[in-house]
């Protein structure tokens, strides 16, 4: 099941530390670390490790990423001892036409209009 921000509404920022640990046509493995400077005052109260590892899945890999999360729901307590823990599983939409690089074309006028820019046929 997606997680929402934590009820207290603790922003946590997390920053990527080495190029990716993993990289497939699906999904990506990086290490970050909780930047406790740029969180909420009350996400250093959260627990958090300093460093962790972040999957990142493209849209088509959601549930199969969604169904391990599940799986470690029901490992609860074996995480942190015999598989790592898991923080969770979120979910955040992107609006792929905001960034879309597309060649330089004299006959382009900026900025377009998003109600008749195609990101397929720019």
């Amino acid at each position: 099941m997606a997680s929402a921000a934590p009820a207290d509404q603790s922003e946590v920022h997390l920053s990527i530390i080495s190029d990716s640990l993993y990289d497939n046509s699906r999904h990506i493995l990086y290490r970050v670390s909780v930047d406790i400077s740029r969180s909420s005052p009350r996400a250093s109260q959260l627990g958090l490790p300093p460093i962790m590892i972040m999957k990142i899945a493209t849209e088509l890999e959601g549930r199969t990423i969604a169904a391990e999360a599940v799986m470690y729901d029901h490992l609860l307590g074996l995480q942190g001892t015999v598989i790592p823990q898991c923080y969770g599983y979120f979910r955040n939409f992107i609006n792929l036409q905001d960034y879309v690089i597309t060649a330089w074309s004299p006959g382009y006028t900026f900025p377009r209009k998003k109600e008749s820019f195609d990101i397929f046929t720019a």
